[in-house]
């Protein structure tokens, strides 16, 4: 009877493949486990890159309205916002599924017609929100919503009393739990097969929920590679029948003072103006030049003004910018009749006009100008547009170094109640 027992417990033939299949149990676990981390972080890299797109896309038609319902009762809404973020998340996918905001409507995302409501209470918890985005530390600047840090900023969400000028949309893409309105339910797992015979008690572990955020603003930059002294904002000029600013040579009727303006390049560092740099900013380049001690010129640089007058004619850069004769600015052939830029505004050493060498200037302001007209009728250079291909009108006749306006706002850096004119993502 020992012998027996003893050859029973020595007996090890099978213990192999008990210990193979249990491993192989272990290892499948774990494989599915890794799928399913991989699986996740793509997802979320997708509901991401949905954020991004929606975000950019909604700031981009953000008004810049103060958010005051007193004053602008729909500001608030930024329906075209609203409906391009919207939009432009559905042309994402995130495991397998369109990426949809605020709403799971199953309308074709190339739709014209998105859901009218798109949070337009713009609820803290929602997934479209509007509001206005600063680089520098409010302080004690209230926000009637109290500021979110976000990113390289500060956020305040809008909600009809802020104040603020509306300049950013944060987009909220999310997988959740069915039944609460947003996405397309959660994220089902490859190791849901095998969690399912599990006790699932409060959390089914089969499905897990995901979700990105990103905020995109439009904050104040140079637009274009011109500045004017502060003393020209004093106390600025709205002038019906338009105001010249000449570069020097200055006419000989004409005393400089404050209706001088200078080209610079932004350069803290060298007073040479680079024409490639300049043009670079005449045709799209902004510039966060708030603070910055640059050098300038006042001098007359004929292909320059050719350039900053071919950007300026040309109905089809900065479109959104600009009106022209027939009211839209859609057509190769309209003709521009104003375009409104953000300038920066220096304080000069030497007072107005501003740009001799060698003293720099400080940016302390932007200005938001609106031109009615560019001058380039001088030798040099060429009417052929850096910014698109489009041939500007040639100036005939005598005509000034200058460009005429209608109007100049100037508001001290940080200038937050300017809104730029390029979407950039802040988080």
């Amino acid at each position: 009877m020992k012998l027996f027992k003893k050859d029973m417990l020595s007996n090890n033939k099978g213990i192999t493949l008990i210990m193979m299949a249990l491993m192989l149990a272990l290892l499948l676990a774990l494989a599915a486990l890794a799928i399913d981390i991989g699986y996740m972080y793509v997802v979320k890299n997708e509901l991401q890159v949905a954020a991004d797109a929606a975000s950019l896309a909604g700031a981009a038609l953000a008004t810049g309205e103060i958010d005051n319902t007193a004053i602008n009762p729909n500001a608030l809404l930024q329906t075209s916002a609203r409906q391009a973020a919207w939009r432009f998340a559905c042309r994402n996918r995130a495991a397998g599924s369109n990426v949809y905001l605020v709403t799971n409507n199953p309308a074709d995302c190339n739709t014209t017609s998105p859901p009218s409501n798109l949070n337009n209470a713009n609820s803290a918890t929602g997934d479209i929100i509007v509001g206005h985005w600063r680089s520098t530390a409010p302080g004690t600047v209230y926000c009637a919503t109290g500021w979110e840090t976000l990113g390289n900023g500060y956020f305040c969400r809008a909600n009809g009393s802020t104040g603020f000028a509306i300049n950013a949309v944060k987009t909220v893409p999310r997988r959740t739990a069915a039944g609460s309105g947003y996405g397309m339910g959660p994220v089902r797992l490859f190791l849901g097969g095998v969690l399912r015979a599990l006790p699932q008690g409060a959390a089914d572990w089969r499905f897990m929920s995901a979700r990105a955020e990103a905020i995109a603003s439009r904050p104040p930059r140079a637009q274009i590679p011109i500045v004017i002294c502060l003393d020209t904002c004093t106390p600025g000029i709205v002038s019906p029948d338009g105001t010249l600013l000449y570069w020097a040579p200055y006419p000989r009727e004409v005393t400089p003072g404050n209706v001088g303006i200078a080209w610079t390049s932004f350069n803290p560092s060298s007073q040479q103006m680079e024409n490639d740099e300049i043009n670079a900013i005449t045709c799209g380049k902004e510039i966060n030049a708030c603070g910055l001690t640059i050098y300038t010129s006042n001098g007359n640089i004929n292909s320059l003004q050719r350039q900053l007058r071919c950007a300026f004619k040309n109905p089809l850069y900065e479109s959104l910018n600009k009106t022209c004769s027939d009211g839209n600015c859609d057509s190769i052939l309209d003709t521009v009749t104003s375009w409104t830029v953000l300038i920066a505004i220096v304080q000069s050493p030497n007072g107005c006009p501003t740009g001799d060498q060698p003293a720099p200037d400080t940016v302390v302001s932007y200005g938001r100008m609106t031109i009615t007209e560019v001058y380039a009728s001088g030798g040099g250079g060429t009417n052929e547009c850096a910014c698109r291909a489009y041939d500007a009108p040639v100036l005939t006749g005598s005509e000034p170094n200058a460009i005429r306006v209608t109007s100049i706002q100037c508001l001290a850096c940080p200038a937050t109640e300017f809104i730029g004119s390029t979407p950039v993502l802040v988080k």
